[in-house]
């Protein structure tokens, strides 16, 4: 009797510990999967776990300023404008740059506005800083935006002596700000003029 005893004792005793055993492994097992997903979760990258991608980033639009005149005659006057375009609408208030030219073909240069900058009461102040370049600062005293369009127009006399075949006039150090004084990009695009005898 006492050996039958016994002997249910230890097979009750040997199913309570495989129970505890199987319940460990299973809280083992849990406790894994937890630990790697939540190093799944926090090693993912942003976009991953529902934030928003980086924004895309996008070209900026440039600004273009270019010459625009045909030809002239060697010993006569030719009218030569500066044209703007390709802008953001209400982007551009005070431009200012230098206007470069051969100063053994052309020379008197005079400049004006035209009507784009009266209609954002602007004007036009320039200088002879040299033979060959004229320094322009197109401006006014608010805020208001140039449109897009033919800015001003210069005039040369081209010289009697000038031989006949292309000049260059470029726009050079050119800068452009928008009503809160932030710089715009911008873009010069050149120009060769044709001189015909």
């Amino acid at each position: 009797m006492t050996n039958i005893n016994a002997g249910t004792k230890t097979e009750a005793s040997n199913k309570k510990n495989n129970k505890n055993l199987i319940l460990v492994i299973i809280l083992g097992m849990v406790a894994i999967i937890l630990v790697g997903g939540a190093y799944v979760i926090f090693n993912r990258e942003p976009a991953e776990i529902g934030q928003p991608a980086p924004p895309i980033e996008v070209e900026k639009k440039s600004a273009i300023f270019s010459v625009v005149g045909e030809k002239g005659k060697a010993g006569e006057s030719i009218e030569v404008g500066i044209n703007l375009e390709n802008q953001t609408e209400g982007n551009i208030s005070t431009i200012e740059f230098v206007v470069s030219y051969d100063k053994n073909v052309f020379t008197n240069p005079t400049v004006k506005g035209t009507e784009i900058l009266d209609k954002s009461s602007k004007q036009v102040s320039y200088n002879v800083i040299e033979e060959g370049k004229i320094k322009v600062v197109i401006f006014g005293l608010n805020q208001n935006n140039i449109e897009n369009g033919n800015l001003m127009e210069i005039n040369f006399k081209i010289k009697s002596a000038a031989q006949a075949g292309t000049s260059l006039i470029s726009i050079e150090q050119l800068l452009a700000v928008n009503g809160q004084a932030i710089e715009v990009q911008t873009k010069a695009e050149n120009k060769d003029i044709e001189i015909i005898k």
